[in-house]
């Protein structure tokens, strides 16, 4: 199961580079520039977002599921207080911000979690 965390998306006008016309809602996938990422724009990835509503054309602003499009990204950056940036090729369209983080479980047992064996 890949992870997901709630965050809030703040749409730029288009005089700032933003997009024209806002997202209507539902689904909305694009490449993501996250704080603290290594290896920009070598290493991108795609960030899905299911927005709530769309976003009101005063405020720009939408909340949202992230995810990562695929299981091998780096799900550690859906942290909480994580800010990134949603592009369309090298253009900034948005901005987010993750406001509820995701633990990532392990798929296997830690040390301090051990595997329970049937009896």
């Amino acid at each position: 199961m890949i992870p997901s965390a709630r965050a809030v998306i703040d749409w730029l006008k288009p005089e700032e580079g933003g997009r024209t016309t806002l997202p209507l809602g539902g689904r909305y996938a694009t490449i993501a520039r996250f704080d603290g990422q290594e290896g920009w724009p070598d290493e991108a990835w795609t960030l899905v977002t299911a927005l709530s509503a769309a976003p009101d054309d005063e405020r720009r602003r939408s909340i949202a599921t992230v995810h990562f499009l695929v299981e091998e990204a780096p799900h550690h950056l859906l942290r909480h207080g994580n800010r990134f940036e949603l592009m369309e090729a090298r253009r900034v369209v948005a901005r987010g911000e993750i406001l509820e983080g995701v633990a990532v479980q392990p798929d296997r047992p830690t040390a301090a979690e051990p595997a329970v064996r049937p009896k």
